[in-house]
């Protein structure tokens, strides 16, 4: 008799955790999800209290996440990241044509290659790869896609990477989600698909020696490529990790990030740069760390931020930012615009030698006159809390990075940004500081 929780996950499983369309492997035909459900319904229907039983590993294990596990495990597919080099790829309407002429192009061949390792060396009934399997003719499909496929690749059983060259096991072409996401994931490389690390090993993932290289070659740490629990955390260090990946589309490397920052905004393919800044919008009011200020790179026109995670690539001075996910510091009330980031910070004004001592004088990014270097100062970011909200405080000894300011008016108390092409960090030397902001 059909256990009703059963197939109510199953139903639920299927309908928002897994893609819409795949590759059925005895056929080498698109299916729809339907096609896919019908398929394992038997199964589902077949599952007893005893199967239940046994697939729980601990007392007091919640029984719906046995019941999710039993499913993925009778829903099993496998999903390919590969380096996309070939000139005549074989593609979604190929596959829906099923033209004998599409099925000599190079694409082709790898497909049929992926689809049979993903069959006889995984034991999977489907597969999913975005070239076939996504309508890019189709704007729905596209941002369907966008928005699930860090999911898709979390619940797949197997990520089957194909690397042109067995050169680097990070291929820069592969987005954050397609690295972080697969629990389970196995390299191969060349035009016979070679396996990159011991053929008998069934997960590169779970091998130490392998990941310390995967790690070594894309800049995230083994702990995160083994499990990589999404969240708008980390800020910093994420962007960083994606300041080494390349994309399609300039929105693309705002729109792949949005899994890892459990971010959901909405998707204009078009709007160009201003995706990025969209999605630090929404992600760095929730983190609550001041550390992503900490760039290098030109600024977008209308906010102080940049317009791509290509400013947080890693460079010399990168030591010296005290890491804000261990450190609670900067302003604890935030908040950010599409044209403005309101903060407080702490305001050390600059008392630079007379003129005629320095032979030069500062000019602001974008601004065609001299600024009098009396009306420049620090705006001290990531200062340490107090017990007071209104109150910050810098200790001796310590660094801390600031953005370079200035003023239009000598009678005003606002103060502009200037760009500065390096991350501008002070160490105090002097008494313990301790002031209002």
């Amino acid at each position: 008799m059909t256990i009703p929780e059963v197939l109510g996950i199953f139903e639920e499983y299927t309908s928002k955790e897994i893609p819409l369309r795949f590759i059925d492997l005895e056929s080498l035909c698109l299916v729809d999800i339907d096609t896919v459900r019908n398929a394992h319904r038997a199964i589902i229907e077949s599952i007893e209290e005893a199967d239940i039983e046994r697939h729980t590993s601990y007392a007091n294990q919640r029984r719906e996440d046995v019941i999710r596990t039993i499913v993925k495990g009778v829903v099993k597919y496998a999903i390919l990241s590969h380096t996309r080099q070939d000139q005549d790829w074989f593609g979604y309407r190929d596959m829906v044509s099923n033209a004998p002429l599409a099925r000599t192009r190079p694409g082709w061949h790898k497909l049929e290659r992926f689809c049979d390792i993903a069959k006889t060396s995984f034991r999977c009934r489907s597969a999913w790869t975005d070239i076939v399997c996504i309508d890019y003719g189709n704007r729905s499909d596209i941002e369907t896609a966008t928005q699930s496929l860090f999911d898709w690749y979390r619940n797949a059983y197997v990520c089957i990477v194909h690397l042109a060259t067995a050169s680097d096991p990070s291929d820069m072409s592969f987005t954050l989600p397609e690295l972080l996401a697969p629990m389970r994931m196995k390299f191969y490389c060349g035009a016979g698909w070679k396996a990159l690390n011991n053929d008998y090993i069934e997960n590169d993932k779970a091998d130490g020696s392998f990941l310390e290289l995967l790690s070594k070659a894309s800049g995230i740490p083994a702990d995160d490529l083994r499990t990589f629990w999404p969240g708008p955390d980390r800020i910093r260090l994420k962007l960083s990790w994606a300041s080494r990946r390349d994309t399609t589309t300039v929105e693309d490397k705002a729109y792949s990030l949005m899994a890892i920052f459990d971010s959901r905004i909405p998707i204009h393919y078009g709007e160009g740069e201003k995706a990025f800044i969209r999605l630090m919008v929404d992600v760095i009011p929730r983190s609550g760390e001041c550390d992503v200020f900490a760039w290098q790179d030109h600024a977008h026109m209308t906010i102080c931020l940049p317009p791509s995670p290509a400013a947080w690539n890693k460079h010399r001075d990168d030591h010296l930012i005290r890491l804000h996910i261990v450190i609670v510091c900067g302003d604890r009330s935030l908040s950010i615009d599409l044209h403005h980031v309101r903060m407080k910070v702490i305001i050390l004004e600059i008392g630079l030698p007379p003129e005629g001592f320095l032979s030069y004088k500062p000019v602001p990014l974008g601004h065609s006159t001299l600024v009098d270097v009396d009306e420049m100062a620090l705006g001290v970011i990531d200062y340490d809390w107090t017990r007071s909200p209104d109150k910050g405080i810098l200790y001796k000894g310590r660094r801390y990075f600031c953005f370079l300011l200035y003023k239009t008016c000598p009678n005003t108390n606002a103060w502009q940004w200037i760009f500065t092409e390096k991350v501008v960090v002070f160490l105090t030397n002097g008494e313990l500081l301790h002031i209002w902001i």
